[in-house]
């Protein structure tokens, strides 16, 4: 849905589409499988980053034109977001990087490094991979969620309160008493 919301064509490669023996084999051939329909450029996400946005992935796009590989790293050492132009991509190097490790960061910036390729670091995120790191995420959701819902809510307060000082005429003084019951008027 994020894909979706952020306007670029997207894109599932699901289990029944993919091919490999392993992660590295799959992640690759379905990298592939999009520059195969003519794209120059691919931004590869999971379903495990819970905060990602879709602005985030506009501006992957946008790096992408001044970098050739862009990587969204995951506090855990992993990546949540690897965008890459087809100049960028080296299929048999990206096969056997050490996909679901701890090193996979380091393997990518040695990769990098040694194929003179042009990167750009995003910033880190959480990646929903455990117990612990699901929790993290649910929590930075629920507090952007609560604190743009508390924003939403007293803005409307305020347009509220606009409306029914521009648009109410005042009540006769005494009608609104504070004391219980209220009083009677004849």
């Amino acid at each position: 849905s994020v894909a979706c919301r952020s306007g670029l064509p997207s894109y599932v490669v699901d289990s029944h589409l993919q091919k490999g023996k392993n992660f590295g084999e799959r992640f690759t051939h379905a990298i592939q499988s999009i520059f195969d329909r003519g794209y120059e450029r691919v931004i590869a996400i999971g379903n495990d980053c819970l905060s990602l946005r879709a602005d985030q992935l506009r501006k992957t796009a946008d790096l992408l034109s001044r970098h050739d590989l862009v990587v969204g790293p995951t506090e855990d050492e992993g990546i949540y977001l690897l965008g890459m132009t087809k100049a960028g991509f080296q299929r048999t190097p990206f096969t056997t990087l050490p996909w679901q490790t701890v090193n996979l960061r380091a393997a990518i910036l040695q990769l990098a490094e040694q194929k003179a390729i042009p990167l750009y670091w995003l910033s880190t995120a959480i990646d929903a991979d455990d117990l612990r790191s699901l929790r993290q995420s649910l929590r930075f959701i629920l507090n952007r969620h609560f604190y743009k819902t508390l924003l939403l809510f007293l803005f409307s307060i305020k347009q509220y309160f606009f409306f029914l000082k521009e648009n109410i005429t005042p009540l006769p003084r005494g009608i609104l008493s504070l004391r219980a019951p209220p009083k009677c008027f004849a």
